[in-house]
């Protein structure tokens, strides 16, 4: 995925032992601009040029977790139509309708691979 003005990023820098980012909050910061070689990025009382190498997408910002719903949405969506398809099943037959539990479960089988 293309780093874009705007993006929250984090500056990876070459270095062994390098800790998790979770630890290491002033390596994030925001794209501002995106040259032929460079990428400035504004941290909270720095701004700088990066090699685009040295420099990923923040994990939680809001482009890169849209991104993570739109590959599992479909999923989602079956799921829930499943678990409703199950409870309706419950109601009109009478049978357990939990997973693994009588004949709703080959109705949730069946809902789940589209």
């Amino acid at each position: 995925m293309l780093i874009e003005p705007g993006d929250e990023v984090v500056y990876t820098p070459n270095i062994p032992d390098l800790p998790p980012i979770h630890k290491r909050s002033w390596d994030i910061g925001v794209c501002i601009d995106v040259g032929e070689q460079y990428i400035r990025i504004r941290f909270d009382n720095y701004e700088g040029q990066f090699l685009p190498y040295a420099i990923t997408h923040y994990p939680l910002s809001p482009k890169i977790i849209k991104t993570y719903m739109r590959k599992v949405f479909p999923d989602v969506i079956s799921e829930v139509e499943a678990r409703t398809a199950s409870q309706v099943f419950t109601i009109k037959t009478g049978q357990i309708g939990r997973k693994g539990f009588g004949p709703a479960d080959v109705l949730r089988s069946f809902l789940a691979k589209g």
